[in-house]
């Protein structure tokens, strides 16, 4: 009997563990569905968030839009004073013309890196700054080019900055008191180019020395002959003076020295090269050829 009741008692543990395995699925599968549910509540609420959110800035950003628009077409704010340092050259109504700007304008439809983009074209700026002072002032700074010479072409010239830029061209040459600078290869420069030639640069350099030298004589009568990639040439008072290239300051100290009394013990100077180191070496118009009689 007692081991029949053992028996019993097994056999009722083996059918009680298959009961409460399926129960406990049973929890775990609602359980589980449960968390689905809210998962599926959780990102739908997400997503009205980002929805909502989303559709407030885009109010917003309209209702800005739509606002600056309107400021900017209001006759409220006007622009009564246009205020530009730095011209020399250019006026300030092609200034204004140019910049896109005038007084009366609303202050606020005025883009200063429009009016920047603009102004650049001529060739004669350089470098301009804008600055809007509300409610109703412009400041504008303009850098202009500086000619400092006058590239000899074949009808007239053009004038060029230190930097080697093409400004505008010129009939008389003379106008401008600069030096004059030729012998450079001959071809069709537009206004506002960077002129690409080997030599340029150095016979700026002269040139800026020689308008600023007043013992050579008047700019506009000094010619800079640029022909030689090796060598320049200055023609002043009817001399030409060989320098080739750099040291002017001191090249021109050697012949300033010595000029009133070659001068004078050759009347028919022709020729003043300078070239080598120390010396002061000229020629007559019949040494160089020039001049025979």
């Amino acid at each position: 009997m007692r081991a029949g009741a053992i028996r019993a008692e097994a056999q009722g543990g083996r059918s009680a563990a298959p009961e409460a395995s399926s129960g406990w699925r049973r929890f775990a599968r609602s359980n589980k569905i449960v968390r689905r549910r809210e998962e599926s509540f959780f990102s739908w609420r997400t997503v009205l968030k980002t929805a909502v959110v989303a559709g407030l800035a885009l109010v917003f950003a309209f209702a800005a839009w739509g606002a600056a628009r309107w400021l900017t077409r209001v006759a409220w704010l006007p622009i009564s004073e246009v205020r530009i340092e730095g011209l020399r050259h250019v006026g300030k109504a092609e200034a204004l013309d140019l910049m896109g700007v005038s007084e009366g304008r609303n202050i606020l439809s005025v883009s200063p890196a429009e009016m920047v983009r603009r102004a650049v074209r001529s060739p004669w700026i350089k470098g301009i700054s804008v600055n809007r002072h509300l409610p109703a002032s412009l400041r504008v700074q303009i850098e202009e080019r500086v000619p400092v010479a006058v590239l000899h072409r074949e009808k007239g010239g053009i004038l060029v900055d230190s930097e080697g830029r093409a400004i505008v061209p010129v009939e008389d040459a003379k106008l401008w008191r600069l030096p004059v600078v030729s012998g450079l290869p001959a071809r069709r420069i537009a206004p506002g180019e960077q002129v690409d030639a080997r030599n340029l640069a150095a016979a700026l350099d002269l040139a800026r020395f020689a308008a600023a030298e007043k013992r050579l004589g008047a700019s506009e009568a000094i010619e800079i002959w640029a022909g030689d990639p090796n060598d320049l040439s200055l023609f002043a008072n009817g001399i030409e003076i060989r320098v080739g290239r750099g040291e002017y300051a001191e090249k021109f100290g050697r012949w300033f020295l010595v000029a009133d009394q070659l001068s004078q013990r050759v009347p028919d100077l022709a020729v003043v090269d300078l070239r080598f180191q120390g010396q002061v070496i000229v020629r007559s118009k019949e040494e160089a050829g020039g001049g025979k009689k």
